[in-house]
Parts: C-alpha cells; sequence; structure tokens
C-alpha cells in the first residue's frame, strides 16, 4: 500500500490493512456482531492487544466526539503492553490527526474532539465512570475483579442512546473457575459475538517458534490455559487441592448409626452466606460425613429464622436421636448466646489459628480420605471443588456460584472439633437394647442394599434378645 493510500484510510478511520490474518479474523466477528457486547478469548501472541488498541483508533477517527474507554485490571498492563500498542500503530498516522497523549490523565485527545482513557481498575476501580460511553474495552477480562457490576452498573448504562456503541471483552481463559468472565463469554456465545483463538490459529507463527514458547512454558497447566484457551483452575490457589471427586458419594448409614457422633457445623455471615452443615463422624472408619445443608442469605438470616431451619433439618435427619455438638464460628457471639438461651440450641464457638493453619488441618484430614460428602450438600461440595484464594492468599476469594465459600469455612470449623477419640459404640452385652429404637437395616457407607458379614450378625443379635 502506498504512502499515500495509507494516509486516506487513516483519515477514514479504516485501519484493517495493519492487521494479520489471525487478527482479521477476530475482526470479522466484531463486525459481523449485531449484539453490543463482544467477547474473545485469545492465546497469547494472537496480538489481541494490537487489535483492540486499534478498534480504539478507528472508533476515535471515524466518530467525531467518541467517548472512549479502555480498562486493563492493571495500570502496569497499560504501560507494558497498551501504550507500546498506540504506539506501534501510530508509526505511520498522518501528523494533522495524531492525537495529543497526556501522561499524567492517561488520555488520548484527538483533534476531532474523541477521547480515548486509559484506565487501571487497579489503582481506579472507578474510572470507567462516565456521562457516556462509544466504546468500551476490558483487557484481560478474566483478571478484573467485579467485572459483573462494571458492565451492568457502570458502562452499559452508559452507552444509552448512543449509536452503533459496542463493548469489548478480550482475554485469556481466566486461572479461576468461577469468574464472572464466563457468563459474558456463554452470554456472547448465544448471540453469535464470540470468538476463541488458539496459538494453533496463527497462521503466521512458524513450528520451531510455537514450539519455542510453549517449551518455555514449563507448567503444563499454565499452557494449555494460556496458548490453547483451557479454562484449568490455578492449583496454587486452590484451598483443597486434595479433593477428589470420588469422595462424593451418596451416603447410605451403618447399623451402628444411632450410637454414632452426630455434628452441626455453622458459619454465620452478615453480609455473606450463614451456612450450616449437618453430618456425622463414623468412628470406625475414622471418617467424617456430611448429611446435608442449608443456606441462608446474610442480609435475610435472623435468630428466629435460623433456629427453626436447624430444628427442622435435625429432626428429618436425626429424628428422636440426639445432636452430639453444634460448632460454629466465633464472630458472633451474641448470636449464640440467644441460640442457647431462647432457643435451646447450644453452639460451641471455636477457637481460631491463623486462616492457613486451620485449613492444612483439613487438607490433611481430606487427603487421608476421612470425608465424605453428599452429592446434596451443593455448596459445600462446590467450595471443596472450586474454592480459592484471592490473589493475596490471606483469605478465601469470592465466586459468582458460592459466595465467600462460607460453607468450606464452616466445614473447616468443624473438622477442628469433632471427637475423633472416643469410641461411641457401646459394649452391646451391657446396654439396655431394645430393637425399636436401636435396630436400622445394615447398609455400608457407600449404598448397596447387600447385608455385610459385620450386619448380619448384628441382626442375629438383635433378634436373639429381642425374641424376634
Amino acid at each position: 500500500m502506498t504512502r499515500a493510500e495509507k494516509e486516506r484510510q487513516w483519515k477514514k478511520g479504516n485501519l484493517r490493512w495493519k492487521l494479520k490474518p489471525v487478527q482479521r479474523r477476530i475482526d470479522d466477528v466484531f463486525e459481523a456482531g449485531y449484539h453490543k457486547l463482544f467477547v474473545g478469548e485469545c492465546s497469547r501472541r494472537i496480538g489481541k492487544t494490537y487489535w483492540a488498541v486499534l478498534k480504539c483508533f478507528e472508533f476515535a477517527l471515524s466518530k467525531p466526539n467518541s467517548n472512549i474507554v479502555y480498562a486493563s485490571a492493571f495500570v502496569q498492563h497499560l504501560e507494558k503492553f497498551t501504550v507500546p500498542a498506540a504506539q506501534l500503530i501510530m508509526e505511520d498516522i498522518p501528523g494533522d490527526i495524531k492525537p495529543k497523549w497526556i501522561e499524567g490523565k492517561k488520555t488520548y485527545r484527538f483533534k476531532n474532539g474523541s477521547i480515548l482513557n486509559l484506565v487501571g481498575l487497579d489503582k481506579y476501580p472507578d474510572g470507567m465512570r462516565g456521562n457516556f460511553i462509544d466504546l468500551a474495552v476490558f483487557e484481560e477480562a478474566g483478571q478484573i475483579s467485579r467485572l459483573k457490576y462494571l458492565y451492568s452498573s457502570v458502562v452499559y448504562p452508559a452507552t444509552m442512546k448512543r449509536f452503533g456503541s459496542r463493548i469489548i471483552m478480550i482475554s485469556t481463559p481466566s486461572s479461576e473457575p468461577e469468574h464472572e468472565f464466563i457468563i459474558f463469554c456463554d452470554r456472547a456465545q448465544q448471540f453469535g459475538s464470540y470468538i476463541i483463538m488458539t496459538i494453533d490459529d496463527d497462521t503466521e507463527l512458524d513450528s520451531p517458534t510455537k514450539l519455542e514458547y510453549l517449551e518455555e512454558c514449563l507448567d503444563d497447566e499454565t499452557r494449555q490455559r494460556e496458548y490453547f484457551c483451557k479454562r484449568i483452575v490455578d492449583q496454587n490457589r486452590r484451598i483443597v487441592p486434595e479433593w477428589q471427586d470420588s469422595y462424593e458419594v451418596e451416603i447410605y448409614r451403618p447399623v451402628e448409626f444411632p450410637y454414632l457422633h452426630r455434628y452441626v457445623f455453622m458459619d454465620i455471615g452478615v453480609t455473606d452466606l450463614t451456612a450450616v452443615l449437618f453430618g456425622y463422624y463414623h468412628f470406625q472408619r475414622q471418617a467424617l460425613v456430611i448429611e446435608d445443608e442449608i443456606t441462608i442469605n446474610g442480609p435475610q438470616m435472623t435468630t428466629d429464622i435460623l433456629q427453626r431451619l436447624i430444628k427442622e433439618k435435625e429432626a428429618q435427619l436425626w429424628p428422636k436421636m440426639k445432636t452430639r455438638q453444634r460448632i460454629s464460628d466465633n464472630n458472633n457471639l451474641l448470636l449464640l448466646q440467644d441460640l442457647s438461651s431462647m432457643h435451646g440450641i447450644p453452639f460451641l464457638a471455636t477457637s481460631k489459628d491463623s486462616l492457613e493453619a486451620m485449613v492444612n488441618e483439613m487438607r490433611i484430614f481430606i487427603k487421608n480420605g476421612r470425608l465424605f460428602v453428599s452429592p446434596k450438600c451443593r455448596l459445600t461440595l462446590g467450595g471443596l471443588k472450586f474454592g480459592m484464594w484471592d490473589k493475596w492468599r490471606k483469605k478465601f476469594d469470592r465466586s459468582i456460584n458460592f459466595g465467600h465459600f462460607d460453607h468450606l469455612a464452616a466445614l473447616m470449623y468443624g473438622i477442628r472439633n469433632i471427637d475423633q477419640h472416643t469410641n461411641p459404640i457401646p459394649h452391646l452385652w451391657d446396654q439396655n437394647i431394645s430393637k425399636e429404637t436401636h435396630y436400622i437395616p445394615p447398609t455400608n457407607l457407600y449404598g448397596g442394599s447387600d447385608i455385610s458379614n459385620s450386619g448380619k450378625l448384628f441382626k442375629k443379635f438383635f433378634s436373639t434378645i429381642c425374641g424376634k
């Protein structure tokens, strides 16, 4: 293309000729989309930042007085990648349309009145706010916290009555399995405004170079996520990497269940969820079994509602049987006192070490195969499977589906307080046993109707002493 032709294209706001083939494929899907939202999941080395910045320049030049916001999770990303990409794009821009760069405000001001603002959300969380937006870009959206809030409450309303306005989210997959970016990927797919591009889609990248990048990525999980767009959890941030799906089982009680210690574990939430777990400790197997859970949204939780739900669930699970102990976090001692004095539901307030120490205790317990959870406990299982530390490993992260992993916290308090040493099974010959109160048809822990040898002996013994 001649210099004169390049200048004409610049002034028309048409920069597609600057794109390499793989970027044009992204551009084709973007331009063909009728929905305001466009999402691209792209690997490293595709040139997604270059493409996104180029679209900002096209908007700014072709639509005078446009307001464009380009947001990244970190200011550092803007300095290292976004600004250099803009400088590369402007290598041959005609001088009479070249925008002015204002370093202090991270802003490009165009001579036709358009403005391109670069926002690092780590330092300026409200930097995307404005009276109106014609184009918004979320760079590395899989790393941006509060993405749903920013889209729904800040950016989308600002595009109202702005003809031709668009919203771009472009990123490699998030290392967090429940990151809000996934919502927008699924939503954009429904409208045909979504594309996924892996390193294999870059036809200009020769095999030796591709192999070099893949080999130098020494972690296979990172390699699959960053170059092949696989949604793989960052194992280094998982709270309980020892959890195995085989520990999720439909649980059938053993014959000695009436003697086993039954427990209630609770994590009290004010703004978060209040989580209550119900289970028992199988002494012979040295295993904790979680049978059920209840959940109350923090703002809706009252002492009266909480005590009623706990009593109803205990009566449903363990009719005419006593609860050995109820255990709770110690953040609301007044509520625990009310539950005990007013409603007859005493709770032990757990002692607390550092969060990491308590988590390590739980991890060792689970690693040894000593925890089993019923499939009906959706939020407890969610915490075990998808629970993540925050980026600084100081506290539990938040999830769109599982909250602040409150059920995992309740489980953690329970594991550190259950009685693992006392054998609750009495010597049968010393007990006044009646078949009506103590005999349960024998089944094993994992289900099935086969009666084990020990179960047959129990049945024979009960029949003898009860005369039946």
